[in-house]
């Protein structure tokens, strides 16, 4: 989705699939692939916006490292959001 839309990333996994089981279920908190779907949120300081799923990903429900990283990097405020399908959230990079 990110590519179809314009927000390409050189992230090895922009599904955040580990960050949503990893809000579930902690023991996934320590598995390499978690690291690397944290490292998504921090490494490309190219990357224009944060892209949501929220009915699949819910940032309120993620871990508080997980939202600390999205709030310092995105501004996911109402005012802030980009306009997109109503099954998105899109939110801009900071500064």
């Amino acid at each position: 989705m990110n590519h179809a839309i314009g927000n390409p990333t050189s992230c090895r996994y922009p599904s955040p699939l580990w960050l949503q089981r990893g809000a579930l279920l902690p023991r996934m908190r320590t598995r390499p692939s978690y690291a690397d779907n944290l490292r998504c949120l921090t490494e490309d300081q190219d990357v224009k916006y944060l892209i949501v799923q929220p009915t699949w990903f819910s940032i309120p429900k993620s871990t508080p490292e997980v939202q600390a990283l999205i709030n310092d990097r995105f501004d996911c405020s109402p005012a802030a959001l980009i306009p997109s399908p109503p099954s998105l959230v899109v939110c801009p990079a900071r500064g």
